[in-house]
């Protein structure tokens, strides 16, 4: 007979895994160490991503050696997926680590032949380098340290130096001075241990000691080397800067390469644990690697691992860029490595295994039928390879595992422990016998207890009914792990603890099992109920607890408590919701694509009088009524009549009405006990959570049911077509929209926006060809009816859209609007917006016609009335088009009218009256205010023109007129121009200021040359006595001593200099000239040249005799009468001055 364990390459009962499953990447200290290393190296599966990943990073360590960088490597893949195995098996390759026993890590792994070229590669670079590859690694932890600490410590260890950074520095002085190989010698010699003796270099008499024996002139005494040493390496703790980090890294690499930086790779393992959202983390991780990968001329590669891609946070993105070489590690990657490791079979044996696999393929293809997981023509192929384990309990561990470990077990750590196992336990078991789904609770039970998924008191009834009967113990156990599954949304995978379901995953002997585990698991199960140890609950059974019974009695309380009617009224609002859901909101009419409203009426009563199209819902649950009648009520209803009838069916009233009050009673317990605090309590809410998920979903199922064998007829009894209520509801809306909307085919047409588009750009008169009609528009049915609703007096056009959008109609808003479009531009209609007058454009971009105002013309322009009318406009300075007239003749009336008001004024100006003709136009509305311009367009013509010229005058005249004003004032006095001011003052009084002939220009130019010659004049005096004074004091006889300069600087500070002539162009410059110096300003400085002469003088004469006094004698003014009076004048003056000359040197005489 053979058995399970002589199928495998490797018997399960002939060995162990030495690591239970799980890698740590550190270094083998001990044989047991040692032994799983060899493990980890001889079980290694390169294929897949694992062998491409490892070709990935050494491709790019080499491609990148002598360069500026050397890419960091990201190692990515789920908890439990391979990376710490992978990572620890390249550490190993790549140093390819020597065993104790003389073997290599290169040679005990089965890796391909392009990996091994690429190490080959490797290790001829490490021997140009002058020192063989090395390798550390090490996991980052949160242990308080910084990153650079913990950094530096994985580093030193696998160096075989202290992991603290000044112990190290010690040994690393010690290397350098030549010294460390005989200071670890003599301590080891003494007793002592070297890494502990560094460890406590500060204190350490022992070390002190072989230093001092290694080099005796260091220090005097012991206890000088250790000062010396705590001097130099302080022992206080302290962080570490980024180039401080890669400082003492060059050193360490340079220690372990015998004075050269070796081929090196730096494994950290679970970096994204360490980071763990930490933005402070992530970017010490960034600093760190991009140091490391600039420095070293890309001799020192990284290697960091974490569960999730780079891309999957916003804190990992931002060291993505740090780590531009990455390996995905994905699931078939863990199943190739559990069938190569643990399931691999002997070739002499699969024949048998695939005869007795084939003889019972009927029962396997039967597992767990229904479900999600159930087996598939797929699984056929990977039976052997999977056996003793089936595909479909492959995925049952998975589901569970997944909802046990958070998403992390189920994979390479777990699976290749729970394997092993499984595979042991049936080992002994003949051919044909598999390893049944509750396996995994005895594997798992104690990790569930733990993670607060298995109550202590439920772990310990499964143990003591395993202990009375193993399969009431497995029955148990299994329920369990059924109960971790959800039972609704993505995650349900259809398992369900039934009674079928428990006998497909108990099954082990494929051959016998089935038939008697049918037999036994019920009566298993019906003396676990009666025993109070589980609860049935519909087909399905869960474990009881103490609280689960308290929920399990508040649940049947309330399932009695509720009522009928409640059952009732629940179950209509559900039908109805779906009801609700399958009626489309609304449907597109014809090939206008109008929209319809639908409206759901579930009364007893006929829906009311509406635009909606009606659904009448019939329900033979609360109505009663049945099939046949529903028939008789639609056909009652007649052909024409446009509503449409659902009728809901009764359909297994009792097992609907229980799932509904199974449904109702859960929620009011959920509701009622509320959140539990302890463990007990929160497993009985999630069971009756559970319980409601199911209810529910069976609620869900006899809605659809119900739903999907609804009625619908229109009125009349025809049946619409479709599969789905939607379809036929959607269908007949169609009939009843026709028969709701009887005359919508005459305005049926999706051509109206392009007749909008035509009348909008002028062409009114044509624009139904866009609809395929040129005969008149006011005979199309549509025009005609839009305008039959127009009146003479005037209609609110809101009115008109309701007539015409309003049953029978029913047409859509673009023919009405394309027909408004077309009355208006054709001039049939006129409009007003908010009062005023609207053009067809106006109209048009109106969303809604509350404000517009439609009435029908009485008169009606030819084309043309409307071309001449047009010209007329077009000549007053008013183009528009024939859209427009209506609107443009008020605009030029206006016009004319304020023309005439802006010409007219107070005198001089003119007062224009209007024509009457114009009142006429202003009175008239619509194309009679039209015809109005045309009767009188050669007299408004006229009197555009007669605006115009008395415009061009006005601008010209009224310029002058103020210059004439100006000159007038500065002439003021001017005897000459007496006559023209009064001749300005008769225009001012008049209207004649812009009559045909200029009356200003001659006012102007007299004005003008009267206050010129006047101007000049005065000039000629000032400048002759300017002269005069000039030539008085150059007879001076201090005078003529002065330099030139003196005498001009003289002259100019006293006004004397000669002044250029005013500038007497045109009157505005004689107007400047009058208005910078006023006729009265001449004749002042006139009078002031004798004083300034005088002033001069005595200027000059400080300055030719700065020492003589001087004295001024103002002459009194006399009036002389007789030659006597002269005498005594002149007498009287003489004495004066001659007083003055005796007691002065000069004496200046001032009239």
């Amino acid at each position: 007979m053979t058995i399970n364990n002589d199928l495998f390459i490797r018997h399960p009962l002939s060995f162990e895994i030495p690591n239970d499953g799980v890698t740590n990447v550190d270094r083998p200290e001990d044989s047991n160490q040692w032994d799983v290393l060899k493990y980890e190296l001889e079980s290694f599966v390169c294929e897949g991503e694992y062998e491409h990943g490892l070709q990935r990073i050494l491709d790019s360590y080499v491609g990148h050696r002598n360069r500026t960088t050397q890419p960091a490597v990201w190692v990515s893949g789920f908890y439990g997926s391979g990376k710490s195995h992978l990572v620890r098996v390249l550490q190993h390759l790549w140093a390819d680590t020597s065993f104790p026993n003389g073997a290599t890590a290169r040679g005990l792994t089965n890796i391909p032949r392009g990996i091994q070229d690429q190490l080959t590669e490797l290790t001829t670079l490490g021997r140009r380098d002058g020192a063989a590859p090395w390798a550390a690694a090490g996991a980052l932890d949160r242990s308080g340290d910084t990153l650079n600490s913990v950094f530096l410590s994985i580093v030193l260890g696998a160096a075989g130096l202290p992991t603290r950074v000044a112990p190290a520095q010690v040994a690393l002085w010690l290397a350098g001075n030549g010294h460390l190989a005989a200071v670890r010698d003599h301590i080891t010699t003494n007793g002592g241990d070297f890494i502990e003796e560094l460890g406590e270099y500060n204190l350490s008499t022992r070390l002190a000691n072989a230093i001092l024996a290694s080099d005796a002139e260091f220090a005097a005494s012991a206890k000088d080397v250790r000062a010396a040493l705590r001097g130099q390496f302080p022992p206080d703790t302290r962080s570490f800067s980024t180039d401080e980090t890669v400082a003492l890294l060059k050193k360490i690499l340079e220690h372990v390469g015998g004075g050269q930086i070796p081929p090196s790779l730096i494994v950290l393992d679970e970096v994204q644990q360490y980071i763990s959202g930490d933005g402070g983390r992530a970017m010490e991780v960034q600093n760190l690697v991009e140091s490391v990968s600039r420095e070293f001329d890309g001799r020192v590669l990284l290697v960091a691992t974490g569960q999730q891609e780079l891309t999957a946070d916003s804190t990992l993105q931002k060291i993505q860029d740090r780590f531009t070489v990455k390996v995905v590690l994905k699931n078939q990657d863990v199943d190739a490595v559990v069938r190569r490791v643990l399931l691999s079979k002997e070739p002499a044996k699969k024949p048998g295994l695939d005869i007795t696999l084939a003889s019972v393929a009927g029962g396997i293809s039967r597992q767990l039928i229904g479900s999600k997981i159930q087996h598939t023509a797929e699984d056929d192929k990977d039976l052997a390879e999977e056996y003793p384990l089936l595909p479909v309990r492959r995925r049952f561990w998975e589901s569970v595992l997944r909802q046990a470990d958070a998403g992390r077990a189920g994979q390479l750590r777990s699976q290749l422990r729970i394997v092993h196992e499984a595979n042991r336990k049936v080992a002994p078991e003949p051919l044909g016998t598999v390893v049944g789904a509750d396996f995994l609770y005895s594997q798992k039970n104690e990790d569930l207890n733990g993670a607060g998924l298995l109550l202590k008191e439920t772990q310990a009834l499964i143990h003591e009914q395993w202990q009375k009967n193993a399969l009431r113990g497995r029955v148990l156990g299994l329920i369990h792990l059924i109960g971790l599954l959800p039972t609704s949304g993505h995650g349900d995978i259809g398992v369900r603890a039934s009674t079928d379901h428990l006998v497909d995953l108990l099954v082990e002997d494929l051959a016998h099992d089935g038939d008697r585990l049918r037999q036994e698991v019920p009566a298993v199960l019906e003396a676990l109920v009666t025993e109070g140890i589980v609860q049935q609950d519909g087909e399905e059974f869960r474990l009881q607890t103490k609280a689960g019974r308290h929920w399990d009695e508040a649940f049947r309380r309330h399932h009695a408590q509720v009522t009928d009617s409640e059952v009732s009224t629940a179950r209509d609002s559900l039908l109805l919701s779906e009801v609700g859901r399958s009626l489309p909101a609304s449907i597109q009419q014809g090939r206008a694509k109008e929209s319809r409203k639908l409206a759901l009426h579930a009364d007893a009563s006929l829906p009311p009088n509406s635009e909606a199209i009606p659904v009448w819902l019939r329900s033979e649950w609360d109505e009663g009524i049945t099939a046949k009648q529903f028939d008789e009520v639609a056909r009652s209803l007649g052909a024409d009549s446009p509503i449409i009838l659902v009728h809901i069916p009764r359909l297994q009233a009792p097992v609907f009405a229980a799932a509904v009050r199974n449904k109702l009673a859960a929620q009011r317990v959920i509701d009622q006990q509320g959140i539990p605090q302890d463990d007990e309590g929160k497993q009985a809410r999630s069971a009756m959570q559970t319980r409601l998920n199911r209810a529910t979903d069976q609620v869900n199922a006899h809605v659809r049911d119900v739903i999907s064998k609804a009625n619908v007829l229109l009125g009349g009894g025809t049946a619409p077509s479709g599969a789905s209520l939607r379809e036929r509801i959607e269908a007949g809306a169609q009939d009843a929209a026709t028969r709701l909307f009887p005359r919508f085919g005459e305005a049926d047409d999706n051509r109206w926006p392009q007749v909008i588009a035509r009348v909008k750009s002028g062409s009114a008169a044509d624009a139904l060809k866009a609809v395929h009609y040129d005969a008149d528009p006011e005979q199309h049915r549509v025009i005609k009816e839009v305008l039959s609703h127009i009146g003479s007096a005037g209609t609110s056009a809101n009115d008109v859209e309701k007539a015409v959008t309003s049953k029978p109609l029913g047409w859509p808003r673009d023919a009405l609007m394309a027909a408004l479009g077309v009355l208006l531009g054709n001039g049939v209609i006129r409009a007003t917006l908010n009062g005023s007058e609207a053009t067809t454009t106006d109209v048009l971009k109106q969303t809604r016609l509350g404000n517009v105002q439609l009435r029908r013309e009485v008169t009606v322009l030819k084309p043309a009335e409307k071309i001449q009318a047009r010209q007329v406009l077009s000549s007053l300075g008013f183009p528009t088009d024939n859209d427009g007239l209506v609107s443009a003749v008020e605009q030029a009336v206006k016009s004319l009218v304020q023309r005439a008001k802006n010409a007219s004024g107070p005198a001089p100006l003119p007062d224009i009256s209007v024509p009457g003709n114009i009142q006429i136009i202003i009175s008239s509305s619509g194309n009679d205010r039209v015809h109005a311009l045309l009767g009188a367009k050669d007299e408004l013509t006229s009197f555009s023109d007669k605006l115009g010229e008395l415009d061009r005058r006005s601008k010209s005249r009224t310029t002058a007129l103020a210059l004439a004003r100006s000159l007038a004032t500065s002439s003021a006095g001017l005897e000459t121009a007496s006559a023209v001011r009064n001749r300005l003052d008769a225009l001012i009084a008049s209207r004649d200021l812009l009559a045909e002939t200029d009356p200003v220009a001659p006012i102007v130019k007299d004005l003008a040359g009267a206050l010129r010659d006047a101007i000049h004049s005065a000039a000629g005096e000032l400048r002759d006595a300017r002269r005069q004074a000039v030539e008085s004091l150059e007879a001076q006889s201090v005078w003529k001593p002065l330099e030139p300069a003196q005498r001009a600087s003289l002259l100019a500070d006293h006004h004397l200099t000669a002044e250029p002539e005013p500038n007497l162009a045109d009157p505005s410059a004689v107007l400047a000239a009058a208005q910078a110096r006023p006729l009265q300003g001449w004749n002042a400085e006139l009078d002031a040249i004798p004083q300034r002469a005088s002033r001069a003088l005595e200027a000059a004469l400080r300055l030719t005799t700065p020492a003589a006094t001087t004295v001024t004698v103002t002459v009194s003014t006399a009036s002389l009468s007789s030659p006597d009076e002269v005498e005594r004048y002149i007498d009287e003056l003489r004495t004066q001055l001659l007083e003055a000359l005796s007691s002065n040197d000069t004496v200046v005489v001032k009239g």
